[in-house]
């Protein structure tokens, strides 16, 4: 068995596909820079997960032992697919469920949701906390409201 391939773990596979996700978010093409830095934060989520006091330093002697064209195939079969693959779940468990003609009243969130769309709407206005403080204000003209914020 002289061509056996080195027993893996599961967090030495995603330090590779971490750092294929690192190296694709290099790349010109604006797409794939993308795709690399959500692939980033998927696998750094993956280990850091499994093991929460990772060490990512160790990532360059793992690079150091990386074929390009090794590490392109991994990427296509492997890392890209696992994370193309979670993200289509999680936008399948995030999209809006289809309305039933039979279902019970929605709840009152869901009922905002269609009159607004996705988004809440902005809340106009001033948000104001008393202070028990006896710290005199010099300008309160220029005291910073919600909307001085933005």
């Amino acid at each position: 068995m002289a061509n056996a391939q080195p027993r893996t773990t599961p967090t030495a596979d995603d330090e590779r596909c971490l750092l294929e996700m690192v190296a694709l978010s290099n790349a010109t093409d604006p797409n794939a820079q993308k795709a690399g830095q959500g692939g980033v934060a998927y696998f750094v989520g993956r280990i850091t997960a499994r093991e929460p006091n990772f060490d990512f330093a160790r990532l360059k002697q793992v690079a150091q032992t990386m074929e390009d064209k090794a590490a392109d195939a991994e990427l296509q079969q492997r890392c890209g697919p696992l994370f193309q693959k979670s993200m289509q779940s999680l936008a399948t468990a995030l999209s809006a469920p289809a309305p039933s003609s039979g279902s019970p009243a929605a709840s009152p969130r869901r009922a905002s949701n269609r009159r607004y769309g996705s988004r809440p709407p902005a809340i106009a206005g001033r948000i104001t906390t008393v202070s028990d403080s006896e710290a005199p204000v010099s300008s309160p003209s220029s005291t910073r409201t919600s909307s001085s914020l933005r």
